[in-house]
């Protein structure tokens, strides 16, 4: 019942739990639900580690009363400086959108929502925040990621559509806008013009009549190896598209298949076959040292560049979760020195290869692999 005692309790930061618990992996959704007045500062001092290593793809942070206007702008201001992007969930009490579409906020708020962008934006001019219903969500996602961004739809502060947009509503037949509304056609003509043990080059042409296609998915098993190619515009005599799959294995019979993708969807696949030509199994296989139950210990700063997924990433397959097809995208990239796979989830390719005292401590990791490129 004494008064003046004194408790000295030990705190551990994100970047600890992160480092000892986790063991430096990629974490794909934070979500920081905390009542913290000054979350900036705990950003810069617990946070360090995993924003410099860009090892979060997307941050929800927990805005509320204990926030203010410039802490707000602080902590958008470290995230901008590790290139994450910011924006503001906000939920829309006065919509003429309500009951159209719904979102469960913080503290059970639920209806229409807006995506507010914070990055490189004036805060003072964008946000009005003593009318802004708290609590809210802020959301940052690392821009080295890009396929976090396809199904995010920007609005203004009533989730309302602009009201001078030339959008055409489905099902109206008097707005025909300017492009054919669908999806493009199959690619024609596909062909393997010319293979190796460890490539194929293919050609297509794009189908002549319906839309126009801006892209092309290719898919390619064993291996689960996927690429979106962008359609090539400068052969406009021929519009012949062509591609090179490098990095494939000897013997071995591909499926590959391709489609058209616009503005209104995918088209159907067209699909051949092929196996590449023979070659000594033994040559290529001597080429890594394949270390199994083992986790090679890196995160995105050893990565190859640019980091992050297709189409703009070049380091990191979701869907990519067997050694061969892990190997396959290493062999195709000069900068790959090493890779982990996690079964059944992802791979990994690295510029930089594990440290020896990582290798000689390494524990049981169920599930993982780890290969280094022999010298």
């Amino acid at each position: 019942r004494g008064s003046g005692l004194a408790i000295t309790a030990p705190t551990r930061t994100l970047d600890d739990i992160w480092k000892d618990n986790l063991r430096r992996r990629h974490i794909d959704f934070l979500h920081v639900n905390a009542g913290i007045a000054a979350l900036a500062d705990v950003l810069e001092r617990g946070f360090a580690k995993i924003l410099s290593s860009r090892s979060v793809t997307i941050f929800a942070l927990h805005v509320d009363e204990l926030w203010t206007k410039q802490e707000l702008k602080k902590v958008v201001k470290i995230l901008d400086t590790h290139e994450y992007f910011s924006m503001l969930a906000l939920v829309c009490e006065n919509s003429s959108q309500f009951g159209s579409f719904l979102y469960q906020g913080p503290s059970g708020h639920v209806g229409p929502t807006t995506y507010l962008p914070l990055s490189s934006m004036d805060v003072d001019l964008t946000l009005d925040w003593d009318d802004m219903p708290l609590p809210q969500h802020l959301l940052a996602f690392d821009l080295q990621q890009p396929d976090v961004f396809k199904t995010v739809q920007l609005g203004d502060v009533q989730c309302d559509a602009d009201a001078d947009s030339d959008t055409c509503q489905e099902g109206d037949a008097q707005c025909k806008g300017d492009v054919l509304v669908g999806p493009p056609e199959r690619p024609q003509l596909a062909r393997v013009t010319k293979a190796s043990s460890r490539s194929i080059t293919l050609e297509w042409r794009p189908h002549p009549e319906g839309p126009a296609p801006d892209s092309y998915l290719l898919r390619i098993e064993p291996g689960a190896l996927e690429d979106i190619l962008d359609h090539d515009t400068f052969d406009a005599l021929t519009n012949v598209q062509t591609h090179t799959v490098n990095g494939l294995r000897p013997n071995v019979e591909y499926t590959i298949s391709l489609r058209a993708m616009g503005f209104g969807g995918e088209s159907g696949k067209v699909t051949l076959t092929h196996r590449t030509e023979q070659e000594d199994t033994l040559v290529v296989d001597s080429q890594y040292e394949i270390l199994e139950s083992t986790h090679c210990g890196m995160g995105a700063a050893e990565e190859v560049q640019p980091a992050g997924p297709a189409p703009q990433g070049a380091s990191y397959f979701p869907g990519v979760s067997d050694v061969d097809g892990c190997r396959a995208r290493c062999e195709s990239n000069r900068q790959c020195v090493a890779f982990q796979v996690n079964s059944g989830n992802a791979c990994w390719l690295y510029r930089r290869k594990p440290s020896d005292q990582r290798l000689a401590s390494r524990q049981s990791d169920e599930g993982w692999w780890c290969a280094i490129r022999r010298d």
